[in-house]
């Protein structure tokens, strides 16, 4: 399934592989069959059904092959007269003869037709004109040689022909593409799949705190604008004592709230932010393990994601609540209240001081896997030390660590599929593009070129869609609704590819010195052009570009210093590790490039 939405509204509905529609909280799918001169052609049993993307954008265009050529559906969303969202099927008929379409109401408990208007459990589906025969659930209509059939779907369904049609939809969104980080890298596969997952950050659901924190992360970094009084919305369940609860009870609810606020402030968000920073510090000051090593100043067992299992006292609530307040440290800042700012970075380092004092007790008491960090205090090194890569993805964890390093290490060992796809925690055996995602970011970030092949193996596995399930090639061991279009995926994979173009680095939970770019270089991409534009950092603004003389890069880059900025330096170890500089502008002749490690080999890139 691949969402489908509306700036500023989000998702109004899924498309199938074989075209099918849903509509968002609908039980039932408008589908479609094709009679053609030989027979019914029906998607969702054909063999020659290929799906794509219009233009790597939100409007998915499904070709199925009859015996005269290809009947092509588009489905999208789009904004109707007076603002109204809407779903949208465009099917056009590309054969040199007529077709009969049959539009399936699959599902549905009951179906109206008035004219040329159904009403569907109580949604409009409307026609450009009344089907020609109505046999429930199929209205069945003519489609002749080069003709195309809009149908909209909508709470109130405005007239097919006030829509604009898929090709302008596709063009408003890439036009949108042009707003925030923008950048060109030598991998195809890579900027179709990031291209399509950029549109997908702006139409998610956001079921859960934890999605929308992700989301969020992944529209700043990219620099996307979120839709107007986001932030407000965030803190309006917050109560007295600070705490930002959400509907599962989780402990790591309020810092995922302070993760998803981002850098940008607005003053009344300064008072609920201070609050919140505190309610965390107080909540893992639990009395009963003041006195035990293993849980003294973490926060108390709750309910925990399916890749981590039951409810449990884990780490994985305490690396969000460390990302919630350096963020909550860095939005006071940006607010001008420097006390409690400091407050929110002692409050971050505490945390995380007590969480490495736990993780210390728990390998010296116990014989564990190589020094491997298990998902929480108590519990057996298994599966769900995958959930560390959380923690690495949000800054919570240092991954040059000696324990954090071999927990990695495992987890490529034990927990990775032949392609790199790292398994579903305990949920299932099957992997997780959004842990996959977490893993490359990782490795990208530390220079360690097995990021970019499994950000390539992600992107080939999006089959030119830019979207992905949240588990493929396996069954959830419990009871649990999975997404088939995986929010956090999308963002993992977006936030792994602004890594692969430029990452801030610094002392762990401290303020970012240095602005890496291309932490990772591919032999492939030797004597072509890479760029980046608009993108914003921890110091401002910057862009790049590299171009080639003979085997000599050239580096040109340019940083917008933020009011705030910490002093920096610039860095591009994997073009030229001995060059760097602290000028905000300017443009450098690196030294000759050769595969990093090949000191003495020759290599020939013609």
């Amino acid at each position: 399934m691949t969402d489908l939405g509306v700036l500023g509204v989000g998702r109004l509905g899924a498309v199938d592989a074989s075209g099918g529609l849903t509509p968002a909280g609908a039980d039932w799918t408008l589908r479609w069959w094709i009679g053609s001169e030989d027979r019914w052609h029906v998607p969702p049993v054909e063999a020659a059904v290929r799906q794509t993307l219009v233009g790597d954008t939100p409007v998915v265009e499904t070709r199925v092959r009859v015996v005269s050529g290809d009947i092509v559906h588009h489905a999208f969303a789009a904004t109707g007269p007076g603002g109204a969202p809407t779903l949208v099927a465009e099917i056009t008929n590309e054969t040199p003869v007529p077709v009969a379409i049959g539009l399936v109401m699959d599902g549905a408990a009951s179906v109206e037709v008035d004219g040329a208007m159904l009403t569907v459990d109580g949604l409009q589906v409307r026609l450009p004109r009344a089907p020609s025969e109505w046999v429930a659930p199929v209205a069945f209509v003519p489609l002749t040689h080069k003709a195309t059939l809009r149908v909209v779907l909508a709470r109130e369904a405005p007239e097919p022909a006030d829509l604009p049609d898929a090709e302008q939809v596709a063009a408003g969104w890439r036009a949108q593409g042009d707003v925030g980080s923008r950048w060109a890298l030598p991998e195809p596969t890579i900027t179709s799949a990031a291209d399509g997952a950029r549109g997908f950050l702006l139409v998610h659901d956001e079921p859960d705190l934890a999605t929308t924190a992700w989301l969020a992360e992944a529209r700043h970094q990219l620099g996307l604008r979120d839709e107007q009084g986001f932030r407000s919305g965030l803190v309006t369940g917050q109560r007295l004592s600070g705490r930002i609860p959400d509907a599962t009870g989780s402990e790591a609810s309020t810092g995922q709230v302070l993760v998803a606020l981002g850098s940008a402030i607005e003053s009344d968000l300064i008072g609920p932010v201070a609050k919140a920073a505190h309610a965390i510090e107080r909540r893992r000051r639990v009395r009963k393990h003041r006195k035990d090593p293993q849980r003294a100043g973490l926060l108390p067992a709750g309910p925990q994601p399916p890749i981590l299992g039951h409810r449990a006292q884990t780490y994985l609530d305490d690396w969000w609540s460390v990302a919630g307040l350096v963020r909550a440290a860095r939005l006071l800042e940006a607010g001008a209240q420097l006390e409690a700012s400091v407050d929110a970075w002692r409050f971050a380092r505490g945390l995380a001081a007590d969480i490495d004092r736990s993780i210390s007790s728990v390998l010296a008491s116990e014989a564990r896997t190589a020094g491997v960090v298990p998902a929480g205090p108590g519990r057996a090194v298994d599966a769900g030390i995958v959930g560390i890569l959380v923690g690495t993805g949000l800054g919570a964890v240092d991954p040059e660590e000696p324990a954090v390093a071999a927990t990695l290490d495992l987890i490529r060992e034990d927990l990775t599929t032949a392609t790199g796809g790292v398994t579903a925690g305990v949920l299932s055996d099957g992997w997780s593009p959004w842990l996959t995602a977490l893993l490359a970011k990782a490795e990208i970030e530390l220079g360690d070129p097995r990021g970019l092949d499994r950000l390539r193996a992600l992107a080939t596995a999006a089959a030119g869609k830019g979207s992905w399930p949240e588990l493929v090639d396996g069954e959830p061991a419990v009871p649990v609704d999975l997404a088939d279009h995986h929010g956090p995926a999308t963002a993992a994979f977006l936030l792994a590819v602004r890594s692969l173009l430029v990452v801030e680095r610094g002392p762990h939970l401290q303020p970012p010195d240095r602005l890496v770019v291309l932490p990772v270089m591919a032999p492939e991409w030797y004597g072509q052009g890479i760029e980046l534009h608009d993108t914003p950092t921890a110091f401002g603004e910057f862009g790049f570009a590299v171009r080639w003389h003979g085997d000599r890069p050239a580096l040109l880059w340019e940083l917008e210093p933020s009011s705030t900025a910490p002093p920096f330096r610039i860095e591009a170890p994997a073009l030229d590790p001995a060059w760097s500089s602290t000028e905000p502008k300017g443009e450098a002749l690196l030294a000759p490039w050769k595969v990093p490690g090949a000191t003495d080999v020759e290599v020939d890139f013609s």
